[in-house]
């Protein structure tokens, strides 16, 4: 699914272990509180790519959803 398609997967709200955070243009999801996402934004070392990387400030701007 794109991050589109995401905005009605799930349920609304967080999830107690999975959440997953979806806009338009990105998709990113959080498990047991560490992020899974290909933005390097809020990551110390700014590589890229999909990697573990620690929380994001600003999810006001994503529809949030879980499993």
């Amino acid at each position: 699914m794109d991050s589109t398609a995401l905005m009605s997967w799930g349920r609304k709200g967080p999830g107690a272990w999975i959440t997953v955070y979806t806009n338009r243009g990105h998709a990113w999801l959080t498990v047991a509180g560490i992020r899974l996402d290909t933005s390097p934004v809020n990551d110390p070392v700014g590589l890229p790519g999909p990697r573990w990387r620690l929380g994001l400030e600003g999810e006001h701007h994503f529809k949030v959803r879980h499993p």
